[in-house]
């Protein structure tokens, strides 16, 4: 009798655990920018900014300190990846954590009791940002939600300008 109970348990774990990610995924929305062709999934109870007239992209936040912003500019400065990557560390304070890659990095600091999270990618044509922060003291309510969200962050094309 036992045994046979056991292949329904599973069926039923499984089917508990597709449901409850099918649920978190219904939770995030997805915003694709038209203008420089990066994407970012966020979670829904972020409120909306108005969106630019110059269409570079959008800014979310909450009513307990978070901020995400998405953004997208052209190059037209010529900035290489190592200026980029030094302007954005003097943004951040005191850096806590730094990861780099062929055309992108991700840094992330505390700052005025902050922390600021920049990952951003770099091209010869533009370059897309994803830009977090939210109150130190609410690092453990958002430090998951962070995560998916630069895990979400895609690049657009940035050879080109837009």
């Amino acid at each position: 009798m036992i045994m046979s109970s056991l292949p329904k348990l599973g069926a039923i774990i499984i089917l508990v655990i597709i449901l409850a990610v099918k649920t978190e995924a219904q939770n995030n929305l997805k915003y694709v920018n038209a203008r420089y062709g990066f994407q970012v999934s966020y979670p829904s109870f972020l409120i909306s900014a108005p969106i630019p007239a110059n269409g570079d992209g959008m800014r979310m936040y909450d009513k307990k300190g978070f901020v995400l912003v998405a953004s997208g500019i052209n190059n037209e400065s010529e900035i290489t990846f190592q200026s980029e990557l030094e302007t954005q560390r003097e943004s951040i304070g005191k850096m806590i954590y730094g990861v780099r890659g062929s055309n992108w990095f991700a840094i992330s600091g505390i700052k005025e009791n902050k922390i600021i999270y920049i990952k951003s990618y770099v091209g010869t044509g533009s370059i897309n940002h994803l830009y977090i922060e939210y109150p130190k003291d609410q690092k453990n309510n958002y430090d998951k939600i962070v995560e998916a969200i630069e895990k979400s962050f895609r690049p657009g094309d940035l050879s080109e300008t837009h």
